[in-house]
């Protein structure tokens, strides 16, 4: 098994490939910039979800009979949209 150093695996990859993130949100690692040939940066929307673990099982508990998705997937919707409107 070969052991992989996490914190320089992307800017390896980088550096073998040409590496084009796209982001829902900003890139924070200067490394990872510097070595990416562009980054695609697209606003990151509210998240739908709360901290507060009791509100989030009740918005769960109401979402999930509602809607052919699971949660992951509408909460994940804000996102998506940044995507689909910046493609």
């Amino acid at each position: 098994m070969v052991k992989v150093d996490r914190s320089t695996a992307p800017v390896s990859v980088a550096e073998a490939l040409p590496v084009h993130p796209f982001l829902a949100g900003a890139l924070r690692d200067d490394d990872v910039r510097a070595a990416a040939a562009d980054v695609t940066e697209v606003p990151r929307r509210k998240a739908l979800m709360t901290d507060d673990a009791v509100v989030r099982r009740i918005l769960e508990l109401a979402i999930t009979p509602s809607s052919p998705y699971p949660l992951a997937a509408n909460m994940s919707e804000p996102a998506r949209r940044s995507f689909a409107g910046n493609v």
